[in-house]
């Protein structure tokens, strides 16, 4: 359970890293669908 939370949590940060560069770029950042 602990290992699922952290990977989560990696994808979560990867995606939220990405987000910031294509909002940067102008594109809007894709909404993960755990935080729906």
């Amino acid at each position: 359970m602990l290992i699922a939370a952290m990977i989560l949590g990696l994808i979560g940060g990867i995606s939220y890293f990405i987000g910031g560069i294509t909002g940067l770029i102008g594109v809007p950042p894709p909404t993960p669908w755990w935080s729906v």
